[in-house]
């Protein structure tokens, strides 16, 4: 089958790792070429895109497709007023000629609480724009009167920002209506709305009340809302492809699932829930691939602030790689964590792992994570690299290697939200590597037949890397 992808961003989760996971499986998938595709701040090339979809339609058997890049050329673009609602709903229309001829499979935001972080200077803007939503939020939740949140954020706020975000938010929520219109239509096959980073109160709540009202009264099938972003790529992608239901033996270190995790907005379980639907997992004991589920141990923390936490029974747990057992590995947000896994290293048990996930939000590795295990069905094996890939990136990069650049960027006068010499900072990156893999990772690695391992920085900051194994 080949797949006509357009991916959420330019970022390796969004544009490599569809291509990535279903390597060696009979499926391709045809994302667009780079030159045309977004970086950074700078949007995708819509019209050009428009124009590789209908070049490559013709070879095409279904079709994963983004919203954000499809109407604004990219997630960072969907945050800003540039495309007026009518550009944007002019440009959807390309779904249904797309639908005539293969079906899509489509996923759209649900907009964070928050505006982008460019530089340092915006950061002022992005906590008080989180700290409005929550107010107001609350206030309307609690069904009380919201002018008073209004006017005190009005006062606090930039005009400009405020303006731009309330114009956003009010095109973005009309053209996830119009998606689930043209779902009810038969337009598309599937779709998920996800919710990027949100508390449990915020703006979205009302947004998020008024489609799946629509939802419900309509009676739509395949719809699927939950929290999320940049794992929706790989999830569409392998949802394309049509899987029969896949059995998994779901377990958790701690708990039940339960938690809430930070930049979530329900339990941690409902989103589990919802995206096994999805790709048409199914969860019951005995079954040939096992999933163990890494929980926190109270409320969620940041990975690049953790301390050692009591770690679960390894001897137990060792016993749950009898079978192709996959750690999801969400004790932090925004990473790994160190004192299982380095602990599991010890022990000798990182080989035993059919696959490993522990990057950004919890849902962003889960369904990471579950596309990885549909993918290793297609293919009929488990994929090392794609797991050595998360370990250096989710764990070693996020956990330890970010911060420390980070903290020395900084001294150096930097900007890591904005970076003015990414190839010094790529450098650094991969010289705190270099030491991080003497601390037995490296032996590890190589135990699995990679003798290298480096860091490429895809846009100019630190928050994102990509990993290139040899």
């Amino acid at each position: 089958m080949r797949i006509l992808y357009l991916p959420l961003d330019s970022r390796p989760c969004n544009y490599l790792w569809p291509q990535r996971l279903l390597s060696g499986t009979p499926h391709e998938v045809i994302a667009p070429p780079e030159e045309i595709m977004d970086y950074f701040r700078r949007p995708a090339d819509t019209e050009g895109l428009r124009a590789f979809i209908r070049e490559q339609l013709p070879r095409a058997d279904a079709a994963a497709v983004s919203a954000e890049m499809l109407l604004y050329g990219g997630i960072l673009a969907s945050r800003t007023p540039d495309a007026a609602l009518e550009t944007a709903l002019d440009r959807l229309e390309i779904l249904k000629e797309i639908a005539r001829r293969v079906p899509v499979h489509a996923f759209g935001l649900i907009m964070r609480s928050s505006v982008s972080a460019f530089c340092q200077y915006d950061l002022k803007a992005y906590h008080l724009m989180t700290e409005y939503s929550v107010s107001w939020g609350q206030a309307w939740q609690a069904g009380g009167d919201t002018s008073a949140v209004d006017r005190k954020y009005e006062a606090l706020l930039p005009e400009n920002v405020l303006s731009a975000y309330r114009r956003v938010r009010q095109r973005n929520h009309a053209v996830n209506l119009k998606l689930l219109e043209m779902r009810r239509e038969g337009a598309l096959s599937s779709l998920m709305l996800l919710q990027e980073d949100a508390q449990e109160h915020g703006f979205h709540r009302r947004e998020q009340a008024e489609l799946t009202e629509y939802i419900n009264a309509n009676r739509l099938t395949d719809v699927f809302l939950h929290n999320g972003a940049d794992e929706g790529g790989v999830m569409a992608c392998l949802k394309a492809i049509g899987p029969s239901p896949l059995p998994v033996d779901v377990s958790f270190t701690r708990g039940d699932g339960s938690f809430v995790a930070r930049y979530e907005d329900r339990p941690f379980r409902e989103n589990l829930s919802s995206c096994m639907r999805y790709l048409n997992l199914t969860s019951g004991g005995g079954a040939p691939t096992r999933l163990v589920i890494h929980t926190p141990l109270g409320e969620q923390g940041e990975a690049a602030w953790q301390s050692p936490l009591p770690a679960p029974d390894l001897d137990a747990l060792e016993k749950q790689f009898s079978v192709p057992c996959y750690l999801l590995d969400v004790e932090f947000a925004n990473g790994g964590s160190l004192y299982l896994m380095s602990r599991l290293r010890d022990k000798g048990l990182i080989s035993s792992l059919s696959g490993y996930s522990g990057w950004n939000t919890s849902v962003n590795s889960m369904g990471t994570m579950l596309a990885l295990i549909r993918a290793d069905a297609l293919r009929g094996r488990p994929s090392p690299a794609f797991k050595w890939e998360r370990l250096l990136d989710d764990l070693l990069y996020e956990s330890i290697i970010r911060q420390k650049a980070a903290g020395i960027l900084a001294g150096q006068g930097e900007d890591v939200y904005s970076l003015k010499d990414k190839p010094a900072a790529q450098a650094l990156i991969n010289s705190l590597l270099a030491e991080e893999l003497k601390n037995g990772w490296g032996e590890a690695l190589k135990q699995e037949g990679f003798s290298r391992a480096g860091y490429l920085l895809p846009w100019d900051r630190l928050f994102e890397c990509d990993v290139k194994l040899d």
